[in-house]
């Protein structure tokens, strides 16, 4: 939250306490409001097959 809100990664990693980036990119980690707002944005272009649809497609 506080990166999508503009704040570097340094000043990020002084608050958390961290000593290491990797630590600070695991903990910061994606939202799920995040994730929500990408899934609606590829949602169109997505093309959702169900399972025994694939099994046809992969027998051909």
């Amino acid at each position: 939250m506080m990166l999508a809100e503009g704040m570097d990664r340094i000043t990020l990693r002084s608050i958390m306490g961290h000593t290491s980036e990797p630590m600070t990119q695991r903990d910061a980690g994606v939202g799920d409001d995040a994730k929500a707002d990408a899934l609606v944005r590829v949602r169109p272009v997505l093309r959702v097959v169900k399972p025994e649809e694939a099994e046809k497609s992969k027998a051909s």
